[in-house]
């Protein structure tokens, strides 16, 4: 519903545990398995359509400015992931330390990315169509989970942009390397080793993709 990969055929990558992608290993002399991330996807999508420039660190942000430090960086990262999934705050609650409530801090969460306001718009655009799009025109048939399949669906998206933009520059640099999974906000790439410099300084700068103003910041990871 969403257009999130699932695999039908071959090993099971998208479940795998990330310590035991280890057992990849690459095809160059000196090479390394990597994994590029484009960080916190989704919440950087939620800000952007609730009209809000999002931080390098989002999480971070919150952790220091919407809960003035008495929530970790985890316990923020948690809240924000369960407000945009559509958990409850038992989900969150089962983590937080007993002096703090979690009622409130999803509150405070919704608020700040502008939930209500997300889910009444795609409601009445249910209503007005039988379906809603993401930000792209993707048609999701779903009644259920509005925020979280717009969310999802629109990460899909930019996660494929991203992803383009920086083979396409890499392309442009070098040619030992191959593209093996797509994890939703993540590619996997078997690299020599000039191509994983070449990456680094790619992936140095934010990716700015179409129909969404603001930039996606990703990281490179040595896998194995």
């Amino acid at each position: 519903v969403t257009g999130r990969l699932t695999v039908s055929l071959g090993p099971n990558i998208l479940t795998l545990k990330r310590s035991n992608r280890k057992i990849l290993k690459s095809r160059f002399p000196g090479g390394n398995i990597v994994q590029v991330d484009i960080s916190s996807l989704e919440p950087r999508i939620a800000l952007s359509v609730a009209g809000k420039s999002a931080p390098d660190d989002i999480y971070s942000h919150v952790s220091k400015n919407i809960f003035n430090g008495e929530l970790t960086r985890s316990h923020a990262k948690q809240a924000i992931l369960t407000c945009i999934y559509g958990g409850s705050s038992w989900t969150i609650k089962k983590n937080l330390p007993d002096n703090l409530n979690a009622e409130n801090i999803l509150r405070d969460v919704k608020r700040y990315f502008e939930i209500d306001g997300l889910n009444k718009m795609l409601e009445s655009e249910i209503v007005e169509k039988g379906f809603i799009t993401n930000l792209y025109g993707r048609r999701i048939n779903s009644g259920e989970s509005l925020v979280n399949h717009f969310l999802q669906s629109t990460g899909v998206d930019v996660s494929l942009s991203v992803f383009r933009s920086c083979l396409s520059a890499l392309d442009e640099s070098c040619e030992e390397y191959v593209p093996l999974y797509v994890i939703h906000d993540a590619i996997v790439l078997d690299v020599s080793e000039s191509c994983l410099t070449a990456l680094r300084e790619i992936c140095a700068n934010s990716f700015q993709v179409d129909n969404i103003e603001c930039k996606f910041p990703v990281k490179v990871d040595i896998i194995s």
